[in-house]
């Protein structure tokens, strides 16, 4: 929301990041439009029908509670911080959906021993 923004402007460390770096004012996010398919297709630059994640849950009749998508093996693309380690950068992913076991240098980790999303 732009009054976030605006709010946002005058906070030190955020107000350095907005002057500093990029801000995207309109989006159209991809179809289907949930959480997981928007951000794997922002880490890949696909659509869902390329990347391979259509929602944030995994669709198993039957099953419940019905896993999430987590794991960078189910993304069929690779993702841009992969392309940049390749290159010698450095690379971290912070709480990213579907990217546990990403190949990048430092992945906190986000998913509990069971496997489910916190």
């Amino acid at each position: 929301c732009e009054s976030d923004v605006a709010y946002m402007r005058t906070l030190k460390n955020f107000g350095w990041m907005l002057e500093n770096g990029a801000l995207v004012r309109e989006m159209l996010p991809v179809y289907p439009s949930f959480t997981y398919p928007c951000h794997v297709s922002i880490m890949t630059g696909c659509y869902p029908e390329k990347h391979g994640i259509p929602h944030n849950e995994q669709v198993k009749a039957g099953v419940h509670p019905v896993p999430w998508y987590i794991s960078r093996k189910l993304v069929q693309k690779k993702f841009f911080a992969e392309y940049a380690k390749e290159r010698g950068l450095s690379t971290c992913l912070v709480n990213w959906p579907v990217s546990a076991g990403a190949d990048v240098e430092y992945q906190p980790a986000d998913v509990r021993a069971d496997g489910l999303s916190r």
